[in-house]
C-alpha cells in the first residue's frame, strides 16, 4: 500500500523546523558568496587586456588610464635632470659611479587608494646604496610600502645604486640596461594585483672612470686612463634578467579558486535538505 503526504490548510500555520531554517540560511550564504565572487571577478574580466605593452629590447609601456601611474627616471650627472632614457650618446656610467633613480607614483582617481606597494628590481650590474624602502639582497628588489595615496596626488621616492665590476651583457664595453619597477595593491583575501609598471634606460661602461696620475720630478707622467662618457655608442638595450619569483596575480583569478568549494558545499546542502 502506498501512502502520500498531502498538504492541508492546517499545515500553513506550522512553524519552520530548525533544519529548514538552517537550510535556508546556508542557501542564502551560498548565494551571497557566489554573488560576491562574481562581483570580484567582473572587474578583472573587464580589464583582462593588459594595460602594459612590451617594449622592444625589454621593459614595457603602461596605459595612463590606470588608477595608479608609475614613472621611473634616471638622473643625468652632467645636468642633474631626470629622464626616462639616458642613452649612450648622452651619458655613460663607468664602474664605481652612482646611479640615481626617481620613482614617481600618482593617483589619477578622485578617491584615495590604500595598500599600495612599489617593487624595483636592480640589474646585477648595480649594487644597492640607499633608497626609500627595504632592500632584499637575495632577489635584489627594493620594496616601498606606500600605504595610502590621496586622490589626485603624487609621491616621489629615490633609489641610489653603484655600478659594480661585473661584466656587462655579452661582454660588451658599453651596454644599455632596462631597470623596471612595478606598483601593486593588496585587496580581497590579501591577494595582490599589478596596477602599473614603468622602466628607465641607462648605459654602463666596463671601464673605470678617468684616472689622473701626477708625475714625480724624475719621472714622465704616463697617459691617463680615460673613459669619455659622451662618446657615441650603439644603443643596444639589454632587459633586466627575470627573477625566480612569480608575478602577483590579480584577485579576479584567485577568487575563482573558491568556486569549486562553494559548488560542492551547495550540493551537500541540497542532499541534506
Amino acid at each position: 500500500m502506498n501512502y502520500y503526504l498531502t498538504k492541508t490548510p492546517a499545515h500553513d500555520n506550522l512553524p519552520l523546523l530548525p533544519s529548514c531554517t538552517l537550510y535556508m540560511r546556508l542557501r542564502f550564504f551560498f548565494f551571497a558568496s557566489a554573488v560576491l565572487l562574481l562581483s570580484l571577478s567582473l572587474p578583472g574580466l573587464a580589464n583582462a587586456a593588459d594595460p602594459c605593452q612590451p617594449i622592444y629590447n625589454g621593459g614595457s609601456n603602461c596605459s595612463t588610464q590606470s588608477a595608479l601611474t608609475l614613472d621611473k627616471t634616471v638622473q643625468n650627472p652632467q645636468t642633474g635632470q631626470f629622464t626616462a632614457k639616458l642613452l649612450s650618446d648622452i651619458y655613460v656610467f663607468a664602474r664605481g659611479q652612482n646611479v640615481v633613480f626617481h620613482l614617481t607614483l600618482t593617483n589619477t582617481t578622485t578617491n584615495s587608494i590604500s595598500s599600495i606597494q612599489i617593487n624595483d628590481q636592480l640589474p646585477t650590474n648595480l649594487d644597492y646604496i640607499s633608497g626609500d624602502g627595504k632592500f632584499n639582497a637575495s632577489n635584489r628588489t627594493l620594496t616601498i610600502n606606500v600605504g595610502t595615496l590621496q586622490a589626485k596626488s603624487s609621491k616621489t621616492y629615490a633609489l641610489t645604486a653603484r655600478v659594480n665590476s661585473q661584466n656587462l651583457p655579452s661582454n660588451q664595453q658599453v651596454a644599455c640596461l632596462v631597470n623596471q619597477a612595478s606598483v601593486q595593491t593588496t585587496s580581497f583575501f590579501f591577494f595582490s594585483s599589478l596596477q602599473n609598471q614603468n622602466s628607465a634606460v641607462f648605459c654602463l661602461s666596463s671601464a673605470s672612470p678617468l684616472v689622473q696620475i701626477t708625475p714625480t720630478p724624475t719621472q714622465t707622467a704616463p697617459m691617463p686612463i680615460t673613459v669619455n662618457p659622451t662618446t657615441p655608442q650603439p644603443n643596444r638595450v639589454y632587459p633586466v634578467p627575470q627573477g625566480a619569483t612569480t608575478p602577483p596575480t590579480g584577485p579576479e583569478a584567485d577568487a575563482m579558486l573558491l568556486l569549486p568549494t562553494l559548488f560542492f558545499l551547495g550540493k551537500f546542502i541540497l542532499k541534506r535538505a
